[in-house]
């Protein structure tokens, strides 16, 4: 596609508008003048990069050739300080702007003079961002030699309005962080410039075995932590001493334990007791007040007896039935 730039030079009253190039200084882009009536808003300027397929402009006064247009405009920082800018297809020649639409809308504008009245309809598509698409611009042309309108271009979809500030020139290229590097006076491959980033060698830490006593002096670090762990040594079970009639129902010993928390525990089963006392436990495997406990008869699954322990180390049976210990646990208190 042949892309051409064209600007909208001046709009005087009584004559006919006229498309002439105007190329700024730096010969990419150009000016257009959008001020109609003569007042200036604050110097606008409009960058405008025209494409066209066929390299035809289209003005009021002559009939519109539909062409094939993509029109992008793009306001400078002048175009910000008093509001929104006023396009060509959106153009008010009684001094007025108005703001710059925001969504899907269909624009008229009145373009009135003393003789002829002629208007501009946009009809806007869409709104994506900050990007504007027109989808149809259509005029009223008015005869030659007529009093003065505005120009429009007649576009099928297409016709696009950007707003933003200018995007300025690219740069240069920056340096690389191993460009730098080697701008310093360095001298390596990149793989060199990689392994110079390690830093300085810290400090040595201290060893745990500094803080051992001088008794544990010549004896290895695991060694050490093995000497300090917590003593998991189990106390071996003790068989009860059962009393009046009880007696260990056979293959489940009567026995009692301690753990190294200090929670006495039992296992085994005892029946035939003549009496409610059916042991005494040694002193410092003592709870400090009486306990009750519900144990299970293993010889009917619906059935389970009470017992209590004593402060004095007695734990007494409320029936002489078959009774399983591994229920009862407490801490030894004295």
């Amino acid at each position: 596609m042949q892309q051409i730039i064209y600007a909208v030079k001046d709009i005087m009253n009584g004559s006919r508008l006229t498309l002439t190039p105007t190329f700024n200084a730096d010969n990419e882009t150009i000016e257009l003048v959008l001020d109609f009536t003569g007042t200036d808003y604050e110097a606008w300027e409009k960058r405008c990069d025209l494409s066209m397929s066929d390299g035809t402009a289209d003005i009021l006064g002559v009939s519109p050739v539909v062409t094939d247009v993509i029109a992008t405009f793009t306001l400078t920082s002048a175009h910000t300080k008093k509001g929104a800018l006023v396009i060509n297809p959106y153009v008010q020649l009684d001094g007025k702007r108005k703001g710059f639409p925001k969504k899907s809308v269909t624009i008229e504008s009145q373009l009135n003079n003393d003789n002829a009245t002629a208007s501009v309809v946009a009809t806007i598509e869409t709104v994506i961002d900050e990007r504007l698409t027109i989808k149809s611009v259509t005029a009223t042309s008015v005869a030659y030699g007529e009093s003065p309108t505005a120009s429009i271009t007649q576009a099928n979809d297409g016709l696009t309005v950007a707003f933003g500030l200018v995007e300025g020139a690219k740069g240069d290229k920056g340096l690389s962080a191993y460009e730098v590097w080697l701008a310093n006076g360095n001298v390596g491959t990149e793989a060199d410039y990689i392994l110079s980033l390690k830093g300085a060698k810290g400090d040595t830490g201290e060893v745990s075995l500094s803080y051992l006593s001088t008794n544990h002096y010549n004896k290895t670090e695991a060694n050490n932590l093995l000497s300090a762990k917590a003593n998991k040594t189990q106390e071996a079970w003790t068989t009860l001493s059962l009393l009046n009639g009880w007696v260990s129902t056979s293959g489940y010993t009567a026995q009692y334990m301690k753990d190294e928390m200090g929670f006495v525990h039992f296992r085994g089963r005892i029946s035939s007791g003549t009496s409610a006392n059916v042991f005494q436990m040694p002193v410092g495997l003592r709870p400090t007040i009486h306990q009750y406990f519900i144990v299970p008869d293993p010889t009917n699954s619906a059935a389970f007896r009470r017992t209590e322990l004593l402060s004095t180390g007695w734990l007494q049976a409320t029936s002489s039935t078959t009774l399983d210990l591994a229920s009862i646990y407490y801490r030894a208190e004295q």
